[in-house]
Protein backbone atom coordinates (compact mmCIF):
# COMPACT_ATOMS: atom_id res chain seq x y z
CA UNK A 1 0.00 0.00 0.00
CA UNK A 2 2.40 2.49 0.81
CA UNK A 3 4.75 1.88 -2.77
CA UNK A 4 1.23 3.03 -4.19
CA UNK A 5 0.69 5.91 -2.75
CA UNK A 6 4.34 6.57 -3.45
CA UNK A 7 4.19 6.51 -7.03
CA UNK A 8 0.64 8.48 -7.05
CA UNK A 9 2.93 10.74 -5.40
CA UNK A 10 5.30 11.44 -7.76
CA UNK A 11 3.04 11.17 -10.70
CA UNK A 12 1.63 14.31 -9.15
CA UNK A 13 4.75 15.82 -9.02
CA UNK A 14 5.65 15.25 -12.19
CA UNK A 15 2.27 16.90 -13.50
CA UNK A 16 2.72 19.99 -11.67
CA UNK A 17 6.50 20.44 -12.80
CA UNK A 18 5.30 20.22 -16.46
CA UNK A 19 2.22 22.73 -16.05
CA UNK A 20 3.78 25.30 -14.29
CA UNK A 21 7.81 25.45 -15.10
CA UNK A 22 8.40 26.12 -11.26
CA UNK A 23 10.61 23.26 -10.30
CA UNK A 24 12.03 23.16 -13.77
CA UNK A 25 14.30 25.46 -16.02
CA UNK A 26 11.28 26.56 -18.32
CA UNK A 27 10.75 29.70 -16.61
CA UNK A 28 12.86 32.98 -16.21
CA UNK A 29 14.05 33.45 -12.65
CA UNK A 30 12.33 37.46 -12.63
CA UNK A 31 9.96 37.17 -15.49
CA UNK A 32 7.67 34.43 -14.47
CA UNK A 33 4.87 35.33 -11.90
CA UNK A 34 4.71 32.31 -9.96
CA UNK A 35 8.61 31.67 -9.65
CA UNK A 36 9.49 35.20 -8.73
CA UNK A 37 12.26 35.30 -5.71
CA UNK A 38 15.07 36.56 -6.65
CA UNK A 39 15.99 40.61 -5.94
CA UNK A 40 15.00 41.95 -8.68
CA UNK A 41 11.09 40.72 -8.97
CA UNK A 42 10.26 44.33 -8.23
CA UNK A 43 11.18 45.79 -11.40
CA UNK A 44 10.25 43.22 -13.48
CA UNK A 45 6.33 43.08 -13.84
CA UNK A 46 4.36 40.04 -14.47
CA UNK A 47 2.67 38.80 -17.36
CA UNK A 48 1.25 35.61 -19.06
CA UNK A 49 -2.26 33.35 -19.32
CA UNK A 50 -3.75 30.89 -17.42
CA UNK A 51 -5.12 27.74 -19.75
CA UNK A 52 -7.19 25.08 -18.39
CA UNK A 53 -5.44 21.47 -19.73
CA UNK A 54 -6.84 18.18 -19.43
CA UNK A 55 -4.19 15.48 -18.17
CA UNK A 56 -4.28 11.56 -17.41
CA UNK A 57 -3.29 10.43 -14.16
CA UNK A 58 -3.39 7.47 -12.39
CA UNK A 59 -6.16 7.00 -9.35
CA UNK A 60 -5.45 3.96 -6.70
CA UNK A 61 -8.47 2.00 -6.30
CA UNK A 62 -9.13 -0.98 -3.42
CA UNK A 63 -11.11 -3.92 -5.87
CA UNK A 64 -11.86 -7.47 -4.33
CA UNK A 65 -10.89 -10.35 -5.87
CA UNK A 66 -11.40 -13.92 -5.05
CA UNK A 67 -8.26 -16.00 -4.89
CA UNK A 68 -7.81 -19.69 -4.30
CA UNK A 69 -5.27 -20.63 -1.70
CA UNK A 70 -4.01 -23.71 0.80
CA UNK A 71 -5.33 -24.10 4.20
CA UNK A 72 -4.60 -26.24 6.87
CA UNK A 73 -7.51 -27.82 8.71
CA UNK A 74 -7.18 -29.73 11.84
CA UNK A 75 -8.30 -33.30 11.90
CA UNK A 76 -8.65 -35.73 15.26
CA UNK A 77 -7.94 -39.20 14.92
CA UNK A 78 -8.53 -41.91 17.65
CA UNK A 79 -6.46 -44.27 17.77
CA UNK A 80 -5.54 -47.46 20.41
CA UNK A 81 -2.27 -48.95 22.44
CA UNK A 82 -0.93 -50.46 25.35
CA UNK A 83 0.45 -48.63 28.90
CA UNK A 84 2.02 -49.77 31.89
CA UNK A 85 0.45 -48.34 34.99
CA UNK A 86 0.91 -48.76 38.51
CA UNK A 87 -1.76 -50.40 40.68
CA UNK A 88 -1.60 -50.41 44.63
CA UNK A 89 -2.51 -53.60 45.79
CA UNK A 90 -3.82 -54.57 49.56
CA UNK A 91 -2.51 -57.66 51.53
CA UNK A 92 -2.51 -59.35 55.09
CA UNK A 93 0.58 -60.27 56.10
CA UNK A 94 1.23 -61.30 60.02
CA UNK A 95 3.29 -59.17 62.33
CA UNK A 96 5.32 -60.05 65.69
CA UNK A 97 5.68 -57.47 67.86
CA UNK A 98 6.85 -56.96 71.41
CA UNK A 99 4.74 -55.68 74.79
CA UNK A 100 5.64 -54.80 78.26
CA UNK A 101 3.02 -56.32 80.31
CA UNK A 102 2.85 -55.20 83.88
CA UNK A 103 3.50 -58.00 86.59
CA UNK A 104 3.04 -57.63 90.49
CA UNK A 105 5.36 -59.67 92.55
CA UNK A 106 5.66 -60.20 96.08
CA UNK A 107 9.17 -59.07 97.41
CA UNK A 108 10.71 -58.93 101.44
CA UNK A 109 12.92 -56.42 102.93
CA UNK A 110 14.10 -54.60 106.52
CA UNK A 111 12.85 -51.45 107.41
CA UNK A 112 13.83 -49.31 110.39
CA UNK A 113 10.96 -48.16 112.90
CA UNK A 114 10.69 -45.73 115.58
CA UNK A 115 9.19 -47.01 118.92
CA UNK A 116 7.62 -44.71 121.94
CA UNK A 117 9.55 -45.60 125.45
CA UNK A 118 8.61 -43.80 128.21
CA UNK A 119 11.27 -42.91 130.88
CA UNK A 120 11.46 -41.02 133.86
CA UNK A 121 13.50 -38.14 134.00
CA UNK A 122 14.62 -35.38 136.89
CA UNK A 123 14.27 -31.75 135.73
CA UNK A 124 15.63 -28.83 137.01
CA UNK A 125 13.18 -25.95 136.03
CA UNK A 126 13.35 -21.90 137.52
CA UNK A 127 9.87 -21.05 139.11
CA UNK A 128 8.69 -17.60 140.26
CA UNK A 129 7.26 -17.65 143.87
CA UNK A 130 5.17 -14.78 145.18
CA UNK A 131 6.40 -12.50 147.98
CA UNK A 132 5.23 -10.08 149.83
CA UNK A 133 7.27 -6.93 150.63
CA UNK A 134 6.76 -3.63 153.07
CA UNK A 135 7.91 0.05 150.76
CA UNK A 136 7.88 3.53 151.72
CA UNK A 137 6.32 6.47 149.53
CA UNK A 138 5.13 10.23 149.39
CA UNK A 139 1.37 10.48 148.15
CA UNK A 140 -0.53 13.98 147.47
CA UNK A 141 -3.50 14.76 149.58
CA UNK A 142 -6.62 17.26 148.64
CA UNK A 143 -7.78 19.38 151.76
CA UNK A 144 -10.67 21.72 151.98
CA UNK A 145 -9.69 24.69 154.25
CA UNK A 146 -11.38 28.10 155.06
CA UNK A 147 -9.95 31.13 153.97
CA UNK A 148 -11.12 34.71 154.51
CA UNK A 149 -11.08 37.22 151.66
CA UNK A 150 -11.79 40.63 150.89
CA UNK A 151 -14.39 42.06 148.61
CA UNK A 152 -16.04 45.62 147.24
CA UNK A 153 -19.49 45.68 147.22
CA UNK A 154 -21.71 48.93 146.52
CA UNK A 155 -24.03 49.92 149.29
CA UNK A 156 -27.37 52.11 148.55
CA UNK A 157 -27.61 54.32 151.60
CA UNK A 158 -30.33 56.18 150.81
CA UNK A 159 -33.07 58.14 152.62
CA UNK A 160 -37.06 58.51 152.35
CA UNK A 161 -38.33 62.05 151.20
CA UNK A 162 -41.59 63.80 151.19
CA UNK A 163 -42.63 65.57 147.97
CA UNK A 164 -45.75 67.77 146.54
CA UNK A 165 -46.92 66.52 143.75
CA UNK A 166 -49.71 68.38 141.49
CA UNK A 167 -52.38 66.24 139.46
CA UNK A 168 -56.00 67.23 137.24
CA UNK A 169 -59.21 66.38 138.85
CA UNK A 170 -62.21 65.51 136.76
CA UNK A 171 -65.45 66.43 137.90
CA UNK A 172 -68.36 64.11 138.55
CA UNK A 173 -71.07 65.87 136.41
CA UNK A 174 -70.66 66.56 132.74
CA UNK A 175 -71.99 69.46 130.76
CA UNK A 176 -70.36 72.07 133.89
CA UNK A 177 -67.69 74.27 132.46
CA UNK A 178 -65.23 75.59 135.07
CA UNK A 179 -62.24 77.58 134.38
CA UNK A 180 -58.77 77.09 136.05
CA UNK A 181 -55.96 79.52 136.11
CA UNK A 182 -53.54 76.89 135.26
CA UNK A 183 -54.98 75.73 131.90
CA UNK A 184 -56.38 72.20 133.19
CA UNK A 185 -60.47 73.10 132.71
CA UNK A 186 -62.33 70.89 130.29
CA UNK A 187 -65.86 71.36 128.92
CA UNK A 188 -66.83 68.36 131.55
CA UNK A 189 -65.17 70.22 134.19
CA UNK A 190 -62.09 69.31 136.66
CA UNK A 191 -59.25 71.48 138.31
CA UNK A 192 -55.78 70.41 139.98
CA UNK A 193 -55.16 69.32 143.41
CA UNK A 194 -51.90 68.79 144.98
CA UNK A 195 -51.09 66.03 147.20
CA UNK A 196 -47.86 64.45 149.04
CA UNK A 197 -46.11 61.23 148.65
CA UNK A 198 -42.81 60.12 149.64
CA UNK A 199 -40.25 59.05 147.55
CA UNK A 200 -36.88 57.22 147.21
CA UNK A 201 -33.71 59.29 147.09
CA UNK A 202 -30.92 56.89 146.32
CA UNK A 203 -27.14 57.17 147.72
CA UNK A 204 -24.89 54.61 146.52
CA UNK A 205 -21.33 54.16 148.57
CA UNK A 206 -18.74 51.45 147.69
CA UNK A 207 -17.09 49.19 151.11
CA UNK A 208 -14.80 46.53 151.36
CA UNK A 209 -16.50 43.62 153.42
CA UNK A 210 -14.41 40.27 154.89
CA UNK A 211 -16.20 37.11 153.79
CA UNK A 212 -14.90 33.09 154.41
CA UNK A 213 -14.73 30.56 151.21
CA UNK A 214 -13.97 27.18 151.19
CA UNK A 215 -10.34 26.20 149.29
CA UNK A 216 -9.12 23.15 147.99
CA UNK A 217 -5.42 22.89 148.99
CA UNK A 218 -2.35 19.93 147.90
CA UNK A 219 0.02 18.29 150.26
CA UNK A 220 2.19 15.25 150.52
CA UNK A 221 2.30 13.11 153.43
CA UNK A 222 4.51 9.89 153.56
CA UNK A 223 2.43 6.53 153.92
CA UNK A 224 3.55 3.18 153.49
CA UNK A 225 2.24 0.10 151.02
CA UNK A 226 2.96 -3.70 150.67
CA UNK A 227 3.70 -5.39 147.30
CA UNK A 228 3.78 -8.74 145.63
CA UNK A 229 7.18 -9.49 144.57
CA UNK A 230 8.07 -12.25 142.52
CA UNK A 231 11.42 -14.21 142.90
CA UNK A 232 12.97 -16.43 140.40
CA UNK A 233 13.46 -20.02 142.58
CA UNK A 234 15.51 -23.30 141.23
CA UNK A 235 12.99 -26.67 142.09
CA UNK A 236 13.56 -30.60 141.01
CA UNK A 237 10.83 -32.11 140.03
CA UNK A 238 10.40 -35.79 138.00
CA UNK A 239 8.67 -35.76 134.64
CA UNK A 240 7.79 -38.54 131.92
CA UNK A 241 9.52 -38.52 128.86
CA UNK A 242 8.98 -40.19 125.94
CA UNK A 243 11.69 -41.20 123.74
CA UNK A 244 11.90 -43.44 120.12
CA UNK A 245 14.46 -45.77 119.80
CA UNK A 246 15.26 -47.54 116.38
CA UNK A 247 14.58 -50.89 115.62
CA UNK A 248 14.88 -53.29 112.50
CA UNK A 249 11.84 -54.79 111.34
CA UNK A 250 11.03 -57.18 108.46
CA UNK A 251 8.54 -56.46 105.71
CA UNK A 252 6.79 -57.90 102.69
CA UNK A 253 5.61 -55.43 100.23
CA UNK A 254 4.35 -56.12 96.15
CA UNK A 255 6.56 -54.75 93.00
CA UNK A 256 4.60 -54.02 89.42
CA UNK A 257 7.31 -55.27 87.20
CA UNK A 258 6.82 -54.65 83.15
CA UNK A 259 8.14 -58.03 81.61
CA UNK A 260 8.44 -58.38 77.47
CA UNK A 261 6.43 -60.34 75.52
CA UNK A 262 5.92 -61.27 71.96
CA UNK A 263 2.65 -61.74 70.16
CA UNK A 264 1.17 -61.30 66.32
CA UNK A 265 -1.28 -59.80 64.50
CA UNK A 266 -2.65 -59.36 61.13
CA UNK A 267 -2.05 -56.07 59.44
CA UNK A 268 -2.52 -54.79 55.63
CA UNK A 269 0.56 -53.91 53.45
CA UNK A 270 -0.20 -51.74 50.44
CA UNK A 271 2.03 -53.16 47.25
CA UNK A 272 2.71 -51.42 44.18
CA UNK A 273 2.20 -53.49 40.83
CA UNK A 274 2.92 -52.47 37.45
CA UNK A 275 0.12 -53.87 34.96
CA UNK A 276 -0.19 -53.57 31.54
CA UNK A 277 -3.93 -51.96 30.32
CA UNK A 278 -4.95 -51.12 26.88
CA UNK A 279 -5.98 -46.99 26.59
CA UNK A 280 -7.31 -44.88 23.47
CA UNK A 281 -6.81 -41.12 22.82
CA UNK A 282 -7.60 -38.92 20.45
CA UNK A 283 -4.21 -36.87 17.98
CA UNK A 284 -5.09 -33.86 16.00
CA UNK A 285 -3.26 -34.30 12.29
CA UNK A 286 -2.94 -31.38 9.29
CA UNK A 287 -4.95 -31.64 6.85
CA UNK A 288 -4.41 -29.21 3.81
CA UNK A 289 -7.68 -27.70 1.55
CA UNK A 290 -7.79 -25.18 -1.03
CA UNK A 291 -10.24 -22.63 -0.23
CA UNK A 292 -11.68 -19.25 -2.11
CA UNK A 293 -11.49 -15.83 -0.19
CA UNK A 294 -11.90 -12.75 -0.39
CA UNK A 295 -8.40 -10.68 -1.37
CA UNK A 296 -8.45 -6.86 -1.38
CA UNK A 297 -6.35 -5.90 -3.88
CA UNK A 298 -5.19 -2.31 -4.85
CA UNK A 299 -5.08 -0.97 -8.61
CA UNK A 300 -3.84 1.79 -10.44
CA UNK A 301 -7.08 3.12 -12.73
CA UNK A 302 -6.29 6.04 -15.27
CA UNK A 303 -8.25 9.38 -14.83
CA UNK A 304 -8.50 12.74 -16.78
CA UNK A 305 -8.38 15.71 -14.44
CA UNK A 306 -8.39 19.32 -15.30
CA UNK A 307 -5.41 21.98 -14.30
CA UNK A 308 -4.56 25.50 -14.51
CA UNK A 309 -1.00 25.93 -16.84
CA UNK A 310 0.62 29.09 -16.71
CA UNK A 311 2.19 30.72 -19.82
CA UNK A 312 4.64 33.67 -18.94
CA UNK A 313 5.45 36.37 -21.22
CA UNK A 314 9.04 36.82 -22.75
CA UNK A 315 11.31 39.31 -20.72
CA UNK A 316 12.31 42.14 -21.67
CA UNK A 317 15.83 42.52 -22.55
CA UNK A 318 16.44 46.57 -22.14
CA UNK A 319 14.95 46.48 -18.75
CA UNK A 320 17.18 47.23 -16.39
CA UNK A 321 17.36 43.64 -14.32
CA UNK A 322 21.08 42.61 -14.48
CA UNK A 323 19.86 38.93 -13.11
CA UNK A 324 17.43 38.82 -16.78
CA UNK A 325 19.29 37.05 -19.55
Amino acid sequence: MRLVLSMVLAVMVSASAEAGGCFGKKASHCCSAPCVSTPCAVACEPAGTWEVVKRTVCVPETVVEKRTVDVCVPEWVEKSGTRKVCKTVVEEVDHKYKVMVPTCEEREGVKTVCKPVWVEKDVTCTVMVAHEEERNGVRHVCNVVPVVKKRKVCEDKGHWEERVVEHCVVARGCGKKKHCGNGCGTPCGGCTTTTVCKVWVPNLVETEVEYTCHETQVTTEPYTYKVTVCKPEQKTHKVRVCEYVKEEVPYKYHVTVCKEEERVCKVKVCRNEWVEEPYTWKECTWKHEKKEVDVHVCKMVQKEVECKVWHPAPCHVGHACPSCK
